[in-house]
């Protein structure tokens, strides 16, 4: 019944989607008589998705190497700038492993300068549906143990999520803006988390803050199936790695 619910819902945003495209297209051409500049917005939308479709195919195999570079160099941002804590931070990636976002490994690269399909570095944890086309998604430590359970919640599908273990919740994440952009995570101990995720093809930074500052710091890899992290020391929980992972998986579905 659930598998059922889920593919319907699935059949329903793909007919919205057609539909939004017929009108999008109808509108097109009716304006297009009074004001012959708006094929041309039209063609560069066009391109603007093939663009983002050509990284996610051009990341559609293993990552191959794929180096950690400094986060000044990657952000371009001054290193007198920088947290205080970036010199001595933990570094991880997170991987999407399949074309439909399953399964989103997360690993240790501590000590290492690349990373590699050879050489990728010390898994930590696995995302991966409970059944093919399941909505709920299981949390795999290294030795492929369950840990928790994602699901939503809430009346809204897609906007409120947790993580139970053992029934008890260990996070709750909720979706702050409309173009996804914006999280705010609660743990199960009391921290609160806001996390701006990157933003289509415009904007390749994430950025979580705790405390009233940056404690995670990451960039959009080579492809966008790797996001690399930085995590202030003594903040990389199981826990939140898991979350990131889950943001990373929701991301490439968006």
């Amino acid at each position: 019944m659930i598998r059922f619910a889920w593919e319907l819902l699935g059949f329903l945003r793909l007919l919205t989607l057609t539909v939004a495209i017929v009108l999008f297209a109808g509108g097109i051409i009716a304006v297009s008589v009074e004001v012959p500049w708006i094929p041309w917005i039209a063609v560069l939308l066009v391109v603007a998705v093939a663009v983002r479709n050509c990284r996610r195919w051009r990341g559609s195999t293993s990552h191959g190497t794929a180096g950690l570079v400094t986060f000044e160099e990657s952000h371009g941002v001054e290193k007198s700038r920088m947290p205080a804590w970036l010199d001595d931070a933990r570094r991880y990636y997170s991987e999407i492993g399949g074309e439909s976002a399953d399964p989103v490994s997360v690993f240790d690269a501590a000590d290492r300068d690349m990373v590699s399909s050879e050489s990728p570095g010390t898994l930590c944890l696995r995302l991966e549906p409970r059944f093919r086309s399941s909505p709920l998604v299981r949390v795999l430590d290294a030795g492929g143990r369950e840990e928790g359970i994602i699901r939503s919640e809430g009346l809204v599908p897609g906007v409120r999520y947790a993580m139970r273990r053992n029934g008890e919740a260990v996070w709750k994440l909720s979706v702050r803006s409309i173009v996804r952009k914006r999280h705010a995570l609660e743990l199960a101990n009391g921290d609160s988390w806001t996390f701006d995720t990157p933003f289509f093809w415009w904007q390749w930074h994430l950025t979580g803050i705790a405390f009233g500052a940056p404690r995670l710091l990451g960039r959009v890899g080579p492809t966008m199936r790797l996001w690399f992290i930085y995590i202030e020391p003594g903040r990389d929980a199981f826990d939140l790695l898991a979350a990131v992972a889950f943001m990373h998986r929701q991301w490439w579905h968006w």
